[in-house]
């Protein structure tokens, strides 16, 4: 599957699932640990506007362990 690049199109939400789990695998190929950190902390910082960044992300992290074991 292609990427589709235009923020106005439709996609279901599995290949959206699917899609952003591509670009964050190549993101993890292209990049050294202390680079994808970087770009993710500038992500999070920049689109968590209600929530500390960090807050919100060790939350995530403790819920997604929950549901996944």
């Amino acid at each position: 599957m292609a990427i589709v690049k235009s923020k106005h199109a439709v996609i279901s939400p599995q290949d959206l699932h699917s899609q952003c789990t591509m670009v964050i695998k190549r993101m993890l190929l292209d990049h050294s640990p202390k680079q994808v950190a970087e770009m993710m902390s500038e992500f999070l910082e920049s689109h968590c506007k209600d929530a500390r960044p960090d807050v919100e992300l060790q939350e995530f992290i403790t819920k997604f362990h929950k549901q996944h074991r």
